[in-house]
């Protein structure tokens, strides 16, 4: 994990690294999302109740970020209804990185990380899972107008305990300027 995040802040660095020129200038907005989901949590490992089942499962969440004309960071937070599980939620940041191919449309990849809390029934009480968790987006913005977009994409989580989770997502995010 370690050596994956000093690879994104390289990257990062290496990216910005225009910005310090004095003539440059760029377009940013700030963001605030809300997200629907259907996901998947792919299991094949054991943890300390036994062997896991694959689970299909709902989400939504909330998300505030910033843009700017290739770039997009979120911090964002997402509840899922998953059987046989109290709670589950992910806290985490996505980073994406914008392919502008048309004016209505942009195509994003992007990295993301964060923290999953689950607590998971068993037949002697309940599990608590409190995981870090990184993975990979991509997906597409459809500009509904200046201020909305509209997102479909993917989610790809690695999480400890659990071989992955895929989450298919659709939001909407409203674009405004914070001066």
């Amino acid at each position: 994990m370690k050596k994956v995040l000093s690879k994104v802040a390289l990257a990062t660095l290496m990216a910005a690294a225009p910005l310090a020129a004095s003539n440059y200038s760029f377009n940013t907005n700030s963001l605030f999302a809300v997200e629907g989901s259907f996901s998947s949590l792919d299991v094949s490992g054991v943890g300390s109740s036994g062997t896991y089942a694959s689970k299909d499962f709902a989400g939504g969440g909330l998300k505030i970020g910033a843009e700017s004309d290739h770039y997009r960071v979120f911090i964002g937070v997402r509840g899922y209804d998953i059987e046989d599980f109290s709670y589950a939620y992910s806290y985490g940041v996505d980073l994406d990185y914008k392919f502008n191919f048309s004016k209505i449309m942009n195509f994003f990849i992007g990295i993301n990380g964060g923290q999953v809390d689950m607590s998971h029934k068993i037949a002697t009480g309940t599990e608590k899972i409190n995981e870090v968790y990184y993975g990979a987006n991509l997906g597409f913005n459809y500009h509904y107008d200046d201020l909305i977009d509209l997102e479909f994409g993917a989610h790809g989580m690695k999480i400890d305990n659990f071989d992955n989770m895929v989450s298919g997502y659709g939001s909407v995010i409203i674009k405004y300027q914070m001066d």
